[in-house]
Parts: structure tokens; sequence; C-alpha cells
């Protein structure tokens, strides 16, 4: 049986004995990858077009398994297929062998450590494992142990030192300006250490109250007081007046 995008398509294959274990179970059979058909298990078979077709919702959407196989059971209904589509199980296990054959690049490189950095740092979100796989010693991949790594080279500092607006004065006057329910006048900034934060502050007082800009504006400030990096910001500033 031959799983398709909407249906599924019987055909017979011709299979041989393992000649390795000579076990009247184990069998081997073509291919297929010429016609476009991943072959399973022999019995089983998933066109090309149904796993790509996956490959590319995951990869441009946020689609688990269990969603692209529900689409696909409401396909085979609507088509009148004479097999309803596989389990989530049985699919999952499909894509990830199919996709072990491919070669897969993003083309995404660094211009400083190559093509294959050996360290990547990666933006997620880790909210729940299924209970089912607690018993497996599943761990978060912010989980530490000891044998975890340890970089003792850096020094973190205080918190304050790490902001992009070290002074807590200011950043509080900044933080009050953004959040306050009105616009505040006659806003002053008590220190001249940033000019570039001066500038961004008189501009985001010249602007008329709740216009498009002065929200984005008003934004860009709020995230200001929050940034660890103040070359990165006052880079986001100067782009920021260029735009």
């Amino acid at each position: 049986m031959i799983f398709g995008v909407r249906t599924t398509t019987s055909r017979e294959i011709e299979v041989a004995n393992c000649i390795v274990c000579h076990h009247r179970l184990r069998k081997y059979g073509p291919d297929c990858s010429s016609i476009s058909v991943f072959n399973w298990n022999n019995s089983y078979g998933f066109t090309h077009e149904l796993l790509n077709e996956y490959t590319s919702l995951f990869t441009s959407t946020i689609v688990p398994f269990s969603s692209f196989v529900t689409s696909r059971h409401r396909a085979y209904a609507d088509s009148l297929s004479p097999l309803l589509f596989c389990s989530t199980e049985t699919f999952t296990c499909v894509w990830f062998a199919f996709t072990e054959l491919q070669a897969l690049d993003s083309g995404m490189r660094c211009i400083s450590c190559g093509e294959h950095p050996e360290i990547v740092i990666a933006d997620g979100v880790s909210i729940a494992y299924s209970s089912s796989k607690f018993i497996q010693g599943l761990l978060p991949p912010s989980a530490m142990s000891a044998t975890s790594p340890v970089n003792r080279t850096v020094i973190p500092g205080s918190s304050d030192s790490r902001k992009a607006i070290s002074d807590r004065k200011l950043r509080r006057e900044m933080q009050g300006l953004v959040t306050a329910p009105s616009r505040l006048t006659g806003f002053s900034l008590s220190s001249d250490s940033i000019p570039e934060l001066s500038s961004l502050v008189s501009y985001y007082l010249s602007l008329p109250v709740k216009s498009r800009l002065c929200v984005a504006v008003c934004e860009l400030l709020l995230q200001v007081c929050l940034f660890r990096c103040w070359s990165f910001v006052g880079l986001v500033v100067n782009c920021y007046f260029v735009l």
C-alpha cells in the first residue's frame, strides 16, 4: 500500500529472503526511490510528494506531526480512500527515516566560524514533555549536571554594569518616561553620558502623542532600558534615525 497526499494505491513488489540472516520473515525489496516512493517496510510505501509536503510545512510554519496526520485523515476520507492514513507514530518514524537520507542544508553559516561552528546558540522554548517520556530520563536542554562544561574565563560582573544604561537613576527616569500614562512635559535627562539616548528622547518628545511613530519610538526606548549591550543599542538607534 502506497500512501499518497490524498489516497492510497495498491501495488505489487517483488521481495526476497534476507541473504544475511536467512530468516523467512526478514525480506528485502526494491528501493523505489526512482519512482518517487519511499519503501518503509515492503508493505507500506510513502510518496516523496507526501513526505516533502510535511518537510515544507515543518520548515516554514509550526505544524506538529499530529496536526498533519489529522489533515491527511480528513483528505483521505474526502477522497474515499480504500485505506485510511497511518497513525501519528508510524508517520513520525517514516518521516525521520526519510529525512535521514536527505542532504538538507539551510545555507546558514557564520562569517567567522564557517559552515559548521562547534558551538551554536539557538532560540527556543521548552514548555513541557509528555508524561510518557518522564520515565526515559528526558531532561530539558537547560538542565545542569556534574559533567556540564564550565566557562571560567567569563566574569559576569554586577547587574547594573551589564545593562545598556548602567546608571540606575537614569534607567529609572527612562522607564518612568515611557510608562507614564500621559506625556511628561519638561522632561530632561539627569546625565549626558549617552548622547544618542538624549537625541532619541528629544525626538520622542517632539512626536504627536499616540501617533504610530510615537508608539514605535516609545517601544524602542523601553527596549533600550532592557538591553545589555549599548554598542548594539547605539547601532539600533542610528539605524532607526536613518530609516
